[in-house]
């Protein structure tokens, strides 16, 4: 298994407004982490892109399977720039 970084946005809201959050979640490949997040109650629809964390990244168990903030998200994504690597690479889809 996996930790995947899902970031979550709505692209019909007002430009600055579109963020919803991060979710780290544990799973095997991509749609079972979107599927894991909308079960454990961290997904807050809209659409989603995600990309597998690295092996070396130490994380806060406490940080996983729950919506994160952008400000918490920004502080673990730090040194990483795993937020512009999701465009390179990432899978994403529409979740509701």
């Amino acid at each position: 298994m996996k930790r995947w970084w899902l970031s979550f946005c709505d692209p019909d809201r007002p430009e600055g407004n579109q963020f919803l959050g991060i979710a780290i979640v544990l799973a095997d490949d991509f749609l079972s982490a979107c599927f894991l997040a909308r079960l454990t109650g961290c997904n807050p629809g809209g659409e989603v892109m995600g990309a597998p964390l690295p092996d070396s990244l130490e994380l806060d168990r406490t940080n996983m399977h729950r919506l994160l903030s952008r400000a918490e998200a920004e502080e673990i994504d730090r040194g990483w720039g795993l937020s512009r690597k999701l465009g390179s690479g990432a899978s994403s889809t529409e979740v509701s």
